[in-house]
């Protein structure tokens, strides 16, 4: 009985470490340009052509809520969310990096920190969307909320 459970349980471990492996290893893979219905083991890329600099970036992808750790060799590197939203199958920890593209521009790229199976859409949506909020940032012009009076 216990050497069953021990067998289940080394299986089980020893299929989440291959799949984390294989995760970690594979490459990213350009985000099509329609929401997936399904997608195993996303991890996406995106090219970028923005007018912003570094500082901008940064308070654009903390505006969303994002976390800037330190670089990582030639790419900027951010993480949202929770390992606890992780386990909890809500929104998972994901980790955004912003770096030179080989052919010019730049590229995002998304992946999960810890292992995603699959993607329903909710990967995609926040990398399509922060792709967006960054080529079209929003505009503060230091004004306030009040209308303009006409003289």
């Amino acid at each position: 009985m216990i050497e069953d459970i021990l067998v289940v349980l080394t299986g089980t471990i020893a299929m989440v470490v291959a799949v984390t492996i294989v995760y970690r290893l594979m490459p990213f893979r350009r985000a099509a340009p329609g929401k997936p219905g399904l997608a195993f083991l996303p991890k996406y890329r995106l090219p970028l052509q923005i007018a912003l600099d570094a500082w901008q970036v940064e308070a654009e992808l903390t505006a969303l809520g994002f976390e800037r750790l330190d670089t990582a060799g030639e790419q900027l590197v951010f993480v949202r969310g929770t390992l606890a939203a992780d386990l909890a199958n809500r929104s998972p920890r994901v980790r955004l990096g912003l770096r030179d593209a080989a052919e010019g521009g730049l590229e995002l790229t998304l992946e999960a920190t810890w292992i995603v199976g699959f993607d329903n859409g909710e990967l995609w949506t926040c990398i399509t969307g922060v792709a967006e909020r960054l080529e079209n940032p929003r505009e503060d012009d230091g004004a306030d909320d009040e209308p303009d009076s006409e003289p």
